[in-house]
């Protein structure tokens, strides 16, 4: 391969691997950011704070999430949200925000909801993959 045809695919794969984006699925080969993870119904004592409009609201995890090649690798700081339509619901109160949050917390805990199927052991076959890609080819070079 040519050093015309070498230096954009690098400068392509560079902006691509490192292009700021959401955790939601991006056609890029890393991700990383914020997602919505589905947790449960609002608890009765935290509805009596909601206005009428926001009543189809539920709770939902706001995770810190890592992927690669739309793989799920590491998720971490995860807290309870209302949530209504994609947006988080914040009180202009900041007391009732605190009692809100409190209640979740209590209710839902911080542990981030375990992953399943792909999101569970997709990152070992990523992992083998790319392990065997940036690793093989000097294992077939010879030592001396």
């Amino acid at each position: 391969m040519t050093a015309t045809v070498r230096i954009p695919l690098t400068v392509l794969l560079l902006v691509c691997v490192y292009a700021p984006v959401d955790a939601d699925a991006q056609p890029v080969f890393l991700q990383f950011g914020e997602t919505l993870q589905p947790a449960g119904p609002v608890p009765d004592s935290v509805k009596k704070y909601l206005p009428d409009e926001k009543a189809d609201a539920t709770v939902q995890y706001r995770c810190e999430e890592v992927a690669v090649l739309w793989t799920l690798m590491h998720r971490g700081e995860c807290s309870p949200e209302l949530v209504s339509n994609g947006t988080v619901i914040r009180s202009s109160d900041v007391s009732v925000t605190k009692r809100i949050d409190a209640v979740l917390r209590e209710v839902y805990g911080t542990r981030p909801p375990e992953p399943e199927g792909w999101d569970a052991f997709g990152r070992y076959a990523v992992g083998a993959f790319l392990l065997f890609c940036f690793v093989g080819p000097f294992l077939r070079r010879s030592a001396f």
